[in-house]
């Protein structure tokens, strides 16, 4: 199995889990001292930051919302070290007024390590790209 197909089937279990809203397996896919900054700027360093982070979003905009993996690349740096970039989408978004958001795509930049036999985020970049300036 080639890098990108182990990850794309480890991209899977993310948005697996992702979709049922477990919280404590989205977090265990990384690291104990990993770390996350997300789209609108909060920062979470380590595990149970993570978790914190993800829970807070999944009891709220996200309690309802669905993910998908639409690209992936990755770059084995060297043996057990990645760099992991995708694109994703959630959908199911909603307002603090229940409206339906539109989806959200975005694109994730990560580094990985292999401990284990299990992939685990170290880093993780989701964000959006903006309109070029006029």
């Amino acid at each position: 199995m080639s890098l990108e197909q182990e990850l794309t089937a480890w991209l899977g279990s993310l948005a697996s889990v992702w979709d049922e809203h477990d919280t404590a397996a989205m977090a265990a896919l990384w690291r104990e001292d990993g770390d996350l900054i997300n789209p609108f700027g909060r920062k979470a360093s380590g595990r149970v930051q993570v978790e914190e982070l993800l829970r807070d979003e999944h009891a709220g905009p996200m309690r309802l919302s669905s993910y998908r993996v639409v690209g992936i690349w990755a770059r084995e740096l060297r043996p057990g070290l990645a760099f992991l970039e995708w694109d994703g989408e959630i959908t199911g978004m909603r307002a603090g007024d229940g409206e339906k958001l539109p989806p959200f795509k975005h694109h994730v930049s990560a580094l990985i390590e292999r401990r284990d036999d299990a992939w685990l985020l170290i880093a993780a970049r989701p964000h959006t790209y903006q309109a070029p300036p006029r």
